[in-house]
């Protein structure tokens, strides 16, 4: 047993010793600033400082979102549209909006009371900083009683989700 221990213990050292000889290439790292990509090397002190602050984004859930955002609702999901639970929804877009264009058709088939707001405007900015809506496009989904109860900007998420289970339904 001490024999298996000196064993593993002079493995360590030999490969801690390898680890520090070592040689390789830095990495050039290059980033998106004002409007064209550029090696950060190369970026002054300031933006480099704001690289440094920079928060890469993840990928999360619809359900992750509405739970992040809308801590106090229940946790039902487009998928209890089945049971009748949805009976509105609020649209939200811009008009140089790629992606707004897509959520809009896919939302004209989905048969509940509704309202769209344009975010280029003062009207429309004011309702979506009442829902908390950071991105266009979204669409915010409430029950009878105007409770929230699921958040998306993805057209295929509603299509896939909310748009063939009320057709079943």
């Amino acid at each position: 047993m001490l024999d298996n221990i000196k064993t593993i213990d002079e493995e360590i050292r030999s490969l801690k010793k390898e680890m520090d000889q070592v040689e390789g290439k830095e990495t050039e790292v290059y980033s998106r600033i004002v409007g064209y990509y550029r090696s950060v090397k190369n970026w002054n002190l300031g933006k480099r400082g704001e690289y440094k602050e920079r928060v890469p984004f993840s990928t999360i859930s619809g359900q992750e979102i509405k739970q992040i955002v809308n801590a106090e609702s229940s946790d039902l999901t487009m998928s209890d549209v089945s049971d009748q639970k949805v009976w509105s929804y609020t649209y939200f877009y811009r008009t140089t909006c790629p992606n707004c264009p897509p959520m809009k058709e896919v939302l004209k088939d989905v048969t509940l009371k509704s309202q769209s707001f344009n975010v280029d405007t003062d009207n429309g900015m004011e309702e979506a900083s009442k829902l908390n809506i950071f991105s266009a496009p979204m669409a915010v989904f409430f029950n009878k009683e105007g409770i929230e109860l699921y958040r998306t900007g993805n057209a295929g998420e509603v299509e896939e989700n909310f748009i063939s289970s009320a057709v079943t339904a």
